[in-house]
């Protein structure tokens, strides 16, 4: 019976595609200035942009259902949310293009939104316009560097998801408030978005993540009709016709969450070798059986001519990120250096071969935040591989280096948030010599946000430790501007998700060093312990760190 009505919900969901393009579209273009709060003709094309490069991925919203309520006025669209993807588009309009002056890079599109916003808060019961708005708006300012902004964002959007009950069993709310199969795709596909999205910034900047798991049926989308619809990005019309497997895409996205999330979950206690070994070996297994689970035409090869659509880049980027994060703690640690440094150095070396392929056919041009993300953990990797005592490992990792930075760099009109993590690689590369390994070396996980300063200060007479075992870690590097030369400084982080790390490198028998937390900068709450009562006393051992959050 249940498998009977699934049947039933998906052909009426596959049906509405023919409304969208017959009916909705050409309705929606009809719309004028005082409908749209812009110009038509910029709207268009600034949606078309974000349909096409930004929602294969994330899936903020259900777009068949988006485009008819645009159309009709109905509750599944406001202006509010309209001007959130109006201003996360224009954001990555060509510097030439004359309507860049219209759109301000979307900082017209964003006061108008936040303008919008103050009217929706004053709401009885929050919409699900207002939620995915805040979702679009929270990934946009984490672009521009004002993360602090954007996981505010994040945080309204979670509560007010909770506040409708959509953290509860999808079939069971589909009965008690009597939901269409619409009404019910819609809900799934913004829970899930919300869900991946707070894993996504929780690994990126370090901070605890709010949804600890997905319902039951979140996964169980009616609506795959949009996987067989072909990817065709107007900027590229030599483009191969290429199934955009954008649904499925979104399935195994959130999948990797689930990943992500156990990688940051710490121990309720001190763990023992056997429970870490256990832990890394359960997490690699869940990694591997992902992968085998993966379709083919979501799998992209290093040696491919043509780049897939950049959904599917970005899939398999964090994938291989993520081998990377689990591993990068053990880097030091002669028990798991070699495992640790095959599984570092290879997964880096995936990233850089895919990104080769990736500005080989789009020039390297309308990244994400996460695509920047990974390129960032690859270049990690290879910083801690300029340590090495092989000479041809050093060059090969100077060569892969110096591509990752070009691409960072590339990206820096369109994603200036991502300028703090270039700037932390270019100071510890300043700090070393040939002659002996680099002062910052290991590519361990810690918290420092891009576009964020920091003013906080410590003292050491010894190199920080590997001291974490997870992301996020415990120290990070910052500038000491009190000095008329810049050096860099370790300083002490903890939250929820990495304490057990610091009491783990407390059992090492090295020669430890302890510091404070000296004056500290409040502004970045998630430097700090949710209680400074509970802060453990910070002993940190072996080699230098290096800051290797996004």
């Amino acid at each position: 019976m249940h498998q009977n009505m699934q049947k039933e919900h998906a052909a009426a969901l596959e049906n509405n595609y023919v409304m969208l393009n017959e009916v909705w579209e050409p309705l929606v273009e009809s719309k004028t200035t005082e409908d749209l709060g812009a110009e038509p003709e910029l709207v268009h094309k600034l949606l078309n942009w974000f349909w096409i490069w930004q929602y294969p991925l994330h899936n903020y919203l259900y777009r068949p259902c988006f485009i008819m309520d645009m159309a009709l006025g109905g509750p599944y669209y406001s202006k509010f949310l309209l001007h959130c993807i109006l201003a996360l588009s224009a954001r990555h309009l060509e510097t030439e293009s004359p309507d860049n002056e219209v759109a301000q890079k979307g900082e017209s599109f964003l006061s108008s939104a936040k303008e919008l916003l103050m009217h929706e808060l004053g709401a009885t019961k929050p919409k699900i316009p207002t939620i995915q708005g805040l979702l679009v708006l929270s990934g946009r300012q984490c672009a521009v560097g004002k993360t602090s902004e954007g996981w505010l964002y994040l945080g309204m959007a979670i509560r007010m998801m909770t506040d409708l009950g959509l953290h509860l069993n999808f079939q069971e709310l589909m009965h008690l408030e009597k939901l269409t199969p619409v009404e019910l795709e819609v809900r799934k596909r913004l829970y899930c978005s919300a869900y991946i999205w707070d894993k996504s910034m929780s690994l990126s900047l370090g901070r605890p993540p709010a949804l600890s798991k997905l319902p039951s049926s979140a996964l169980e989308f009616l609506d795959h009709a949009d996987d067989q619809y072909l990817w065709l990005p107007p900027d590229y019309p030599d483009y191969p016709n290429t199934d955009t497997y954008q649904t499925t895409c979104f399935q195994f996205f959130c999948r990797l969450g689930t990943i992500i999330e156990l990688i940051m979950l710490p121990f309720p206690s001190r763990p023992s070798a056997v429970a870490l070994k256990e832990r890394q070996s359960r997490i690699e297994n869940k990694l591997r059986l992902w992968l085998d689970d993966l379709p083919t035409g979501l799998k992209m090869a290093t040696d491919c001519e043509v780049c897939p659509p950049p959904h599917i880049l970005s899939l398999n980027l964090l994938y291989h990120s993520l081998h990377i994060i689990l591993w990068r703690p053990y880097l030091d640690r002669p028990e798991t250096a070699s495992h640790a440094t095959n599984v570092c150095i290879n997964s880096a070396q995936t990233v850089h071969d895919m990104f080769i392929v990736y500005g080989r056919t789009f020039h390297w041009k309308k990244m994400s935040y996460l695509v920047s993300y990974c390129v960032y953990t690859a270049a990690t990797v290879q910083v801690h591989e300029m340590r090495s005592t092989d000479m041809r490992r050093r060059q090969d990792a100077t060569k892969r280096l110096a591509m990752l930075l070009q691409i960072l760099e590339s990206e820096l009109r369109q994603t200036p948030g991502i300028r703090r993590s270039i700037d932390i690689i270019k100071r510890q590369l300043r700090s070393w010599t040939p002659n002996r390994a680099p002062n910052a070396s290991t590519a361990d996980d810690a918290t420092i946000a891009p576009g964020e300063e920091t003013t906080r200060q410590g003292k050491s007479s010894l190199p920080l430790g590997d001291q974490t075992l997870q992301a996020p870690s415990n120290a990070a590097l910052v500038p000491n501007t009190e000095g008329p030369n810049e050096q860099l400084l370790p300083q002490p982080q903890v939250d929820s998700t990495n304490a057990w790390a610091v009491q783990y490198d407390q059992m090492s028998d090295v020669a430890s060093n302890d510091f404070g937390f000296g004056f500290v900068d409040t502004s970045a709450g998630f430097y700090l312990p949710w209680s400074m009562d509970d802060a453990p006393s910070f002993n940190f051992f072996g080699t230098q760190t290096f800051d290797t959050t996004f």
